[in-house]
């Protein structure tokens, strides 16, 4: 609640600062499709600027939410848009054909989550006042071992929105001090590996004097 930059629903794009955007497509029967795009500011805090959806209610045709996303994402100058591998090649396709290049995430949902928790408890993520994105960043829950939304919900808002902010926050120090339960300590690069810009827990082989993050372990969701 204390992340949430209160009557403040869009920040316009600024010269002198780099965007970048995540998208959570549907097909468009029942889910929202949605935009989110993010930045960095000089304090080192990922700043929410845009989430946006498809602009109707589904169901509604997913090459008109592409085409919305395009020309927003040019305002913000971003040239590429990162989101999941749903439907292959189809969401790929019709980015790339309106000019906006379109990487698979090489995180779930749910690794996404985790990774902007610290973050987020650590005060470093500023989010917009949009009444859909906080009831669903609320709403998650661990569900089989994973962030998931509740049965009958949805987090497609929220997907979004983690996404951009891992995009911005990937490779920065990660404030573990939450995960510990103990004194305050801020995790390096060293505690991570590096896959293709991303960072993700290193379990399996943890280099001397270097922190394994474990989270979950079954219990509730709680920002």
């Amino acid at each position: 609640m204390d992340s949430i930059d209160r009557n403040v629903s869009v920040r316009p794009p600024q010269t002198g600062i780099s965007y970048l955007g995540f998208v959570d497509m549907s097909g468009g029967s029942s889910d929202d499709s949605v935009l989110a795009i993010a930045h960095k500011d000089l304090d080192g805090k990922a700043v929410l600027d845009r989430v946006m959806n498809q602009g109707q209610r589904p169901p509604f045709d997913p090459a008109t939410a592409v085409k919305r996303f395009v020309a927003v994402l040019r305002e913000y100058r971003c040239t590429s848009v990162t989101g999941d591998a749903y439907a292959g090649e189809t969401f790929i396709s019709a980015f790339t054909t309106l000019g906006i290049s379109y990487v698979v995430s090489p995180l779930s949902k749910s690794e996404i989550y985790e990774s902007i928790e610290p973050h987020l408890n650590a005060g470093k993520i500023t989010l917009l006042d949009l009444p859909e994105l906080e009831s669903q960043l609320l709403g998650l829950i661990w569900r089989a071992n994973k962030i998931d939304h509740a049965n009958g919900e949805h987090d497609d808002w929220a997907n979004a929105c983690a996404g951009a902010i891992h995009k911005v926050m990937a490779g920065a120090g990660l404030d573990l001090s939450l995960l510990y339960g103990g004194g305050r300590r801020v995790a390096s690069m060293a505690d991570w590996r590096d896959q293709g810009g991303s960072y993700v827990r290193s379990d399996r082989e943890p280099a001397p004097g270097t922190v394994t993050v474990h989270v979950g372990g079954g219990r509730r969701f709680n920002w």
